[in-house]
């Protein structure tokens, strides 16, 4: 499950890694405005109903994932978040887009010094790549998404319910600038099976360090 641009794009080279198991990798919409519940049920049309699952979530598809937990008829079994969160921590990044917005009310021309600082830690190849996703995108979509984000930073979205029993880890960024640990351990409590492992990286780990993500995903998914 994709980050704030939705697309899957930027998983390719982690994907190739991931040889030995079988994935599916979500895109959402890049044309539809969704609301969060719509996300949900967009998601779960779309995972196996007959298999064994282990989902990855990456940063805005956290709540995401937490909430396709509740559903029982869906067998995940573990679940993997990559520097997401349960409540936005994007306080600043949300104020500096809405004042960007102002004067730039087309999010494919979002400057590469932001997603510098706040996404690859000036990681010139990840701009480039991150830009290429972001315009595959109606810009309107990815306004949408960021109107989410704000709702997560309000207010938690998740509904009393136990997802306990399924195991959980944490993939988190050394250099992330924006989602500190303290997210990470927010997400821990819904869970009574919960390892974070710190790899080197900024907040897009998978694209960063796509190796050293997959090695803990994989001693994750084998750990019995």
């Amino acid at each position: 499950m994709p980050g704030l641009d939705g697309t899957g794009k930027l998983f390719n080279e982690f994907l190739n890694y991931a040889v030995d198991v079988e994935v599916i990798a979500i895109s959402y919409p890049y044309n539809k405005i969704l609301s969060f519940s719509q996300y949900i049920k967009f998601i779960e049309s779309r995972l196996p109903k007959d298999s064994e699952i282990f989902l990855l979530a990456e940063s805005f598809s956290g709540p995401l994932a937490v909430n396709i937990l509740l559903n029982k008829q869906i067998n995940i079994s573990r679940v993997i978040f990559c520097a997401s969160f349960s409540v936005s921590p994007f306080i600043y990044l949300l104020k500096a887009l809405n004042y960007y917005r102002n004067i730039l009310p087309n999010p494919h021309n979002i400057p590469d010094s932001l997603i510098k600082l706040f996404c690859v830690n000036g990681a010139e190849h990840l701009v480039k790549e991150v830009k290429q996703a972001i315009r595959c995108v109606d810009p309107k979509v990815l306004l949408s998404r960021v109107a989410l984000l704000s709702k997560f930073e309000k207010k938690k979205i998740f509904i009393d319910s136990d997802i306990s029993h399924v195991k959980a880890c944490y993939l988190m960024g050394k250099k992330d600038r924006l989602v500190s640990r303290k997210y990470a351990l927010k997400l821990s409590k819904f869970f009574s099976d919960f390892d974070i492992y710190e790899i080197n990286g900024p907040h897009f780990l998978l694209q960063s360090n796509p190796y050293e993500c997959w090695k803990s995903i994989e001693s994750f998914i084998s750990d019995n």
